[in-house]
Formats: structure tokens, sequence, C-alpha cells
């Protein structure tokens, strides 16, 4: 997830976005990295796909105020498409394996494949791996 979000940060840069407010996004995409239950994650952070579309109700959002889903709506809406399916890719790393057991060739590594695709369609630099590993 750390290689996911340092490539979301260089696409961002890249594409000139660094002056929009990012600071609750990077919050609950750092936040995942350590936490227990990926299920309580899942209800604290939303896709763009589902914020763009969608209208916001405590019902369907009880964990974000209206300002922060309203907020979250303005900042997907003022970037482009690929920097909105990276936080979906993330989101989706983070989720798809979530009541299994994450293996070497897992899907949670498909979702990092294409992260790193839309990084090289772009000619975003990728981080260095080295840094990743253990």
């Amino acid at each position: 997830m750390a290689f996911s979000i340092c490539c979301f940060r260089a696409l961002i840069k890249k594409l000139g976005y660094e002056a929009l407010d990012w600071n609750f996004l990077f919050y609950e995409l750092w936040r995942f990295t350590s936490i227990q239950y990926v299920d309580t994650w899942l209800y604290d952070f939303a896709s763009p796909w589902a914020v763009m579309d969608d209208v916001y109700s405590s019902e369907d959002y009880p964990y974000f105020t209206r300002e922060q889903f309203d907020d979250l709506k303005k900042l997907y809406g003022s970037v482009n498409e690929d920097t909105r399916q990276v936080v979906d890719l993330m989101f989706e790393m983070c989720t798809v394996e979530m009541y299994g057991k994450v293996t070497k060739n897992g899907m949670s590594f498909e979702s990092l494949e294409s992260i790193v695709d839309v990084m090289v369609t772009n000619q975003v630099t990728l981080p260095v791996i080295d840094q990743f590993k253990k």
C-alpha cells in the first residue's frame, strides 16, 4: 500500500494537482497501513466513483460529515480520470482480499499493476522499490 500511495503522490505532482487539499484522503490512505480490521476502515473511506455519483446522506455515509463528503466530491471532480482511477485502484487493492489471505499473485497485485500502468502512461517516475522491502 505504501508503494501505491507514493505512486499517487508522484502522479499528483506530475499532473499539477499539488495545490488541491489532499490531507483527508492521504490521512485515510496512510491510516490503512496500520489498521487491524479492514472492514472498519472501509466505512471511513469512499472511492471516487461512489462519491462522484452520489448525494450525501448520513445513512449511506455515517462516518462522513456533509462537509467531508462535499470536499471529497469537489476534489475528485477537480482531477482527471487517471487520478480518480488510481484512488479507486488503491481502494480496491485494500479491500479486494478483505476476507481472504493475501498471496504473492493475489488480486490486490492486479490493482497494483494497474496503478503502475497509469504511472507509465502518464510518464511518472516510479518510486524506488528497495525502500519498501523489509
